[in-house]
């Protein structure tokens, strides 16, 4: 599967998941896609805006992936404080909370990938 970044559906997103604030997902995978043999059900490229945060939310079906591409967060985990920056690597198992609030004035950008 190939798909060029310009051809990746964009979304203007306010309060992702309950959080505070906005910002913008590019997807190369919806939410819930199916590819068949496959256990990726999203992948995308999210940008929160400065005080923007995907909020608190528990993951009872899937696991996550997130990646740190550009800025400074606080990544909260079964109510644990971290604080991540670029290239950091957060991987959220199944049963389990996380959130990410962006901590900086400038946008944070990360890889997102939901697998079931």
């Amino acid at each position: 599967m190939f798909v060029k970044y310009n051809e990746m559906k964009s979304l203007l997103r306010d309060s992702c998941k309950g959080g505070e604030g906005g910002g913008w997902s590019r997807f190369l995978l919806p939410p819930n896609s199916e590819i068949e043999g496959s256990s990726f059900s999203m992948i995308a490229e999210n940008t929160l805006n400065p005080g923007a945060s995907i909020g608190y939310h528990l993951h009872d079906e899937d696991d996550e992936l997130f990646v740190i591409i550009e800025g400074e967060g606080m990544y909260r985990e079964d109510n644990e404080d971290y604080p991540v920056a670029k290239g950091d690597m957060m991987l959220l198992r199944k049963g389990h909370q996380h959130g990410l609030t962006n901590t900086s004035d400038v946008p944070l950008r990360l890889l997102a990938v939901i697998a079931r």
